[in-house]
């Protein structure tokens, strides 16, 4: 390879400026032409390489794999979490279908007391009517706590006839008669004169209507109620019960019978 040197010549007539060192022209070695065009065209043949090629070749191939496995990901992802709902709606409709079943369970339960019980009411009722004769009512008679209370002008406005009875004392305060009376510790009917005094707050009973023998006292704070015994009142007609904080008396009316049992109810009287 021959090498030469090429200068560059100023234009002719330029004079003096032709020597000013500023404006000189450098000079090229064809050499160093020559390696530049070599250095240039040997990096060109470089980047086109068979090895390069395939070089960048396989960086495609590998993010084309590195995007099917992230899809593939993707996929099972959305699977598990389809599954998952899958599974979160089964168990809230079987839930769902527990409680149903749990409630009808206790409203067949329910219903099933509810006509056991209803039976038993029946059952109840048809006792109680049944037995109705021989159970004991409720009291009739309530007590007046008045002070002005007229004991006769009450009991002959309820009905009772007192005239017929010459054995019967009333007063607006007082109501005197016989009765029979239970004995206490000898088991036996006993005729005694019996005085009810609201003045006194008391219900004595003597031998006979002298009232020279007293054979008891009851007080109004000690009479808890009064009450005809429909269960005995067959053997024992117009029969009822002083029933006492400590004991029961049993009383028999003679011949006022209802008369004097409005009398012997009540701490100041009584009112039907």
């Amino acid at each position: 390879m021959h090498h030469s040197i090429l200068h560059h010549h100023p234009p002719h007539g330029l004079g003096s400026r032709a020597e000013d060192p500023d404006h000189a022209y450098d000079t090229l070695s064809l050499e160093s032409s020559d390696s530049l065009e070599t250095s240039v065209s040997t990096g060109n043949n470089s980047a086109c390489s068979p090895d390069n090629m395939s070089s960048a070749s396989g960086m495609e191939v590998g993010k084309i794999e590195e995007m099917e496995k992230m899809l593939k990901e993707a996929h099972a992802e959305k699977s598990r979490l389809m599954e998952s709902r899958e599974r979160e709606m089964e168990l809230r409709r079987q839930a769902l279908e527990d409680e149903r079943r749990r409630r009808e369970q206790l409203e067949r339960r329910l219903q099933d007391e509810t006509a056991q019980r209803q039976k038993l009411v029946e059952k109840e009722v048809k006792m109680r009517e049944k037995h109705f004769s021989q159970a004991r009512p409720l009291t009739r008679y309530l007590p007046i706590r008045k002070e002005d209370f007229d004991l006769k002008l009450h009991i002959e406005s309820s009905g009772h006839s007192v005239d017929t009875c010459c054995h019967v004392i009333l007063s607006e305060k007082m109501c005197k008669g016989y009765l029979v009376k239970m004995g206490g510790k000898i088991k036996s009917w006993k005729k005694r004169w019996f005085v009810f005094d609201r003045m006194k707050r008391t219900v004595s009973y003597y031998v006979d209507k002298h009232e020279t023998k007293l054979k008891g006292v009851i007080y109004f704070q000690a009479i808890e109620e009064v009450y005809y015994d429909h269960l005995r009142s067959a053997a024992k007609k117009g029969l009822f019960n002083l029933s006492l904080a400590n004991q029961l008396a049993d009383i028999l009316p003679t011949r006022f019978r209802r008369e004097a049992a409005p009398a012997a109810h009540g701490e100041h009287g009584s009112q039907e």
